[in-house]
């Protein structure tokens, strides 16, 4: 498992640094689906803050 974190993330990555041992298997998946997960929020909240931003400046050129 270590070479293909090498492989995939380069020699010095961090969590190559972790020492995790045998729970390398687990935490790495765990890791990569917690970040599509933080990403995804994030985009979720710049969209929604950009519609409200949309929508107030609509309501103001109407009223």
């Amino acid at each position: 498992m270590r070479g293909w974190l090498r492989a995939k993330f380069g020699r010095f990555a961090a969590i190559d640094r972790l020492h995790l041992g045998r729970h390398r298997e687990v935490v790495v998946p765990v890791l990569s689906v917690a970040a599509v997960l933080f990403v995804l929020s994030a985009m979720f909240w710049v969209v929604s803050r950009v519609r409200r931003a949309r929508s107030r400046s609509l309501h103001a050129r109407e009223g």
